[in-house]
């Protein structure tokens, strides 16, 4: 138990005491091996890249990725895939109006309560959110905690971390499909660096899109930048393949820990951690993104012109950074190292 309380950095929940207890000796040597490579690729400080960390596991690239995204979202020890019968299936659900309802009072929390243990911020934000029941585990909620705090440990400087998402908005492009919004967030400031309204199947040019807006107005907001970009994490659209690339290159030319988020329940993932997932008058709506028809009022969809739609959109994303900007001052430049890998990103439908 010593061994898995070091690889964690704290005590294992009950859940994973009692799965590490069952475990014969080889494999906890197999899931120790597991657990501390994603350890290390997640703290950027040791500048682990994801084809590293999947060595170190002794997994390929693509089941690493897989790995990771499990544990991150359920904190089981099966789901590093070295109990029998565990691999490939999620220990627990976890319910989403739950966990939204968590991370959306977090940032105020940890904001009110500077000092507090992490074990009582999780009491404080369950207590805020107004929830009792389906609960996720200790550890998720401590997860959910440590999340917050380490954004706001990098809200000093902006351009540090930043993450692109793609989610459908409720109104419609056409009767069988909503628009979709393709965002460019920075993590340290919450604010939204740049946007694009599109259709999902524009992929990586809606991405580029979004960048290209953010690289024309970034020099305009209040911000305190970071001399170095340290991450990025992208959801990917449809063609897996050139998001896989784009990461390896981004990791192994920018010296940046990259990051995919590619399972099913992905998108609004970012957005829903950073600004939520209601902007002023945009209402995001996560699972209509890559199929299904778009939100109905009144018994039909909400058609809206794109010129209009793009209009909404601009003044509601230019309301929200002047909420969450409100008080910073501009200091420095971006660093050419952020200015690189949005250029990157930018050529990529080329």
């Amino acid at each position: 138990m010593d061994e898995l309380a070091r690889i964690l950095g704290r005590k294992p929940d009950e859940d994973q005491q009692t799965v590490w207890k069952g475990m014969d000796p080889a494999t906890r040597k197999r899931t120790a091996r597991r657990l501390r490579a994603i350890m290390d690729w997640d703290d950027a400080s040791q500048g682990l890249t994801a084809v590293a960390a999947a060595e170190l596991a002794g997994v390929g690239i693509s089941r690493f990725y897989k790995m990771a995204a499990e544990w991150r979202d359920t904190g089981s020890l099966e789901a590093l895939g070295t109990v029998k019968g565990a691999s490939g299936r999620r220990a627990t659900k976890l319910d989403a109006a739950t966990i939204n309802a968590l991370q959306s009072v977090v940032p105020k929390v940890v904001a009110q309560n500077d000092g507090v243990p992490v074990t009582g911020l999780v009491k404080l934000m369950v207590a805020a959110a107004g929830v009792r029941e389906n609960l996720p585990g200790k550890m998720k909620l401590r997860e959910i905690v440590e999340t917050e705090l380490r954004r706001r440990e990098a809200t000093a400087r902006g351009g540090e971390s930043v993450a692109l998402d793609c989610c459908a908005i409720s109104w419609a492009r056409s009767q069988d499909r909503p628009y979709c919004v393709f965002v460019v967030l920075d993590r340290g400031t919450r604010c939204i660096l740049g946007h694009h309204v599109g259709a999902f199947e524009e992929d990586l040019g809606g991405y580029a899109s979004a960048v290209l807006d953010a690289l024309d107005g970034i020099g305009d907001l209040p911000v305190d930048w970071s001399s170095s970009m340290r991450a990025l994490q992208i959801v990917t659209g449809v063609d897996e393949p050139a998001y896989a690339e784009l990461v390896d290159r981004l990791e192994t030319e920018h010296a940046i820990s990259a990051k995919r988020a590619s399972i099913h329940r992905r998108f609004g993932r970012y957005l829903r951690e950073i600004a939520g997932l209601r902007i002023d008058t945009i209402a995001f709506t996560p699972s209509r993104t890559a199929s299904g028809g778009p939100v109905l009022v009144n018994g039909a969809p909400d058609v809206r012109d794109e010129d209009e739609v793009r209009s909404l959109v601009a003044r509601a994303v230019a309301a929200y950074n002047s909420r969450v900007l409100a008080g910073h001052r501009r200091k420095g430049e971006p660093s050419r190292q952020l200015i690189d890998v949005l250029g990157v990103i930018a050529r990529m439908p080329d």
